[in-house]
């Protein structure tokens, strides 16, 4: 009987603080600015808590959407932050496709340590990638100036008064 009490206080104590922190928890996102198609690049969502009350469970929706075909998939992130303090999760994201992907933390909710009851906060975060298509290396061949410019267009053509500068 006290354990069913204690499984049943646990959750409803720690939600004032929840209330509290949903309105002070900031969420930022890192991307690179370029990635190969077909290649995936490193996300980071950084969570910052600048009270003095811990997040025990942080849940993030990360949505990454291709602006150009309109691939999309979702992803849930788990982490916490510690009080006053920064914390980081990394994801791995990438596209088969060109274009540019958005990518996005819609949605950010704030759990009890038994995961039972979720408030959710209202901060989002969004940063940007654009995906590019395998190239191949650019070989050009450079000679040296072998003296000044000439005009294929020259003085022999109507209107032709160019003259290369000295």
């Amino acid at each position: 009987l006290a354990l069913g009490a204690m499984l049943l206080i646990l959750p409803l104590g720690s939600l004032p603080v929840h209330l509290c922190l949903r309105k002070r928890l900031r969420v930022r996102v890192e991307a690179p600015a370029v990635a190969r198609k077909g290649d995936e690049g490193g996300v980071t969502v950084w969570l910052e808590n600048p009270t003095l009350l811990p997040a025990l469970r942080i849940r993030c929706r990360v949505t990454t959407r291709n602006q150009l075909n309109g691939e999309s998939c979702t992803q849930h992130v788990m982490t916490w932050a510690f009080p006053k303090g920064q914390r980081h999760a990394s994801l791995r994201l990438g596209s088969e496709y060109c274009g540019r992907i958005r990518i996005s933390v819609e949605q950010v909710k704030l759990y009890d340590c038994l995961g039972l009851i979720g408030v959710p906060c209202g901060c989002t975060g969004e940063a940007h990638m654009t995906v590019q298509p395998d190239t191949f290396p650019i070989r050009a061949n450079l000679l040296p100036n072998p003296g000044p410019l000439l005009c294929a267009w020259g003085k022999t053509r109507k209107g032709g008064s160019w003259e290369p500068p000295l």
